[in-house]
C-alpha cells in the first residue's frame, strides 16, 4: 500500500507494515485507519513505533515527533485531539508543552497522557501526586497493556479489548539509535524527568526557593540507575544526571515565575 505523508506530501510505500518512514521528511507514517489522530512525542524512534503500533492497532492514528519543537508545530497546525508525551523530550520538558496547551484556548479540550520511563520500579509504587495538567500517564512497560485504555476512554471511544501483549515494550534502553555521548545524556534526562514526575512538589519547592529540601539521595540513586544501565561510571569529572537536573530546575524556574 502506498499512502500520503501528512506532513510532506510524499509518496510513502508501506509494504505491508503498520508503519514506514516517509522517504522525503523521515516522519513515521502509519497506515491510515479512520480514528482521531494522537500526537506521539518521544526521543527516542524505537518505542516511539512501537506505542504507535499499539495505537494504530486500535484504530488509532499516530502522528510522531522526535522533539519538543516539532510536536508544538503539529499540535498547533493539526490540532490533535490527544497527545501521548514521553516525560523527558531532547529540547524541552514535556510539562512546558503541557503548560501551553492548557493555556491555549482551541486546546483546551486536548487529552494528555505522559510516558514514564521508571527506571528504578522498585522505588515508583504510587501514582504520581502532580501530573503537571497532563489528564492520565502511564509507565513505560506498560504501555501495550494500558495506553490504548487510557486513551480511548479519554477521547470517549470504544475501550479495545483484544491483547496487545505482542507489541510490548520492555524496560531497556531503546535509545541505542543515538550516538553514545547523546544516549547518555538522554537516559539522564530519562531518569531526571522521572524524578519530577514522582516528586514533583519537592522539586517545584526547590525551585520556588521555599525551603532546603535534601534532593541528594535522589539523584544519588539516578547516577547509581545511569551506572548500572551503561555498565560503567560516567568519565570523571562527568555527571550527566546532575546536568540534566540543574536544566530541569532553570525550566521549572521558568515556569513557576
Amino acid at each position: 500500500m502506498t499512502i500520503t505523508c501528512v506532513f510532506c506530501s510524499a509518496a510513502v510505500s508501506l509494504k505491508g507494515a503498520l508503519w514506514a518512514r516517509c522517504p522525503q521528511c523521515q516522519s513515521m507514517i502509519y497506515e491510515p485507519t479512520g480514528g482521531p489522530e494522537v500526537l506521539v512525542a518521544h526521543e527516542s524512534d524505537t518505542v516511539a513505533a512501537r506505542i504507535g503500533v499499539v495505537l494504530a492497532s486500535c484504530g488509532l492514528r499516530p502522528l510522531h515527533a522526535g522533539r519538543g519543537a516539532t510536536a508544538w508545530s503539529i499540535i498547533e497546525k493539526r490540532r490533535p485531539p490527544a497527545l501521548v508525551l514521553d516525560v523527558a523530550l531532547g529540547d524541552i520538558m514535556s510539562f512546558q508543552i503541557i503548560e501551553r496547551v492548557r493555556q491555549e484556548a482551541a486546546l483546551r479540550d486536548t487529552k494528555i497522557v505522559l510516558v514514564a520511563s521508571v527506571f528504578n520500579r522498585a522505588a515508583y509504587k504510587r501514582r504520581p501526586i502532580s501530573l503537571y495538567g497532563a489528564d492520565d500517564y502511564v509507565e513505560q512497560h506498560h504501555v501495550h497493556d494500558f495506553l490504548p485504555q487510557k486513551v480511548c476512554t479519554l477521547l470517549q471511544l470504544p475501550v479495545p479489548t483484544a491483547s496487545l501483549s505482542k507489541h510490548a515494550i520492555d524496560g531497556q534502553d531503546t535509545r541505542v539509535e543515538l550516538p553514545n555521548r547523546e544516549r547518555v545524556r538522554a537516559l539522564a534526562r530519562s531518569i531526571v524527568a522521572d524524578i519530577a514526575l514522582y516528586h514533583r512538589e519537592a522539586l517545584a519547592r526547590v525551585a520556588r526557593g521555599e525551603d532546603s529540601v535534601d534532593l541528594a539521595p535522589m539523584l544519588a540513586e539516578g547516577r547509581r540507575i545511569l551506572a548500572e544501565m551503561l555498565g560503567a561510571n560516567p568519565a570523571d569529572g562527568d555527571d550527566p544526571v546532575g546536568e540534566a537536573y540543574a536544566a530541569m530546575m532553570a525550566e521549572m524556574r521558568g515556569v513557576l515565575a
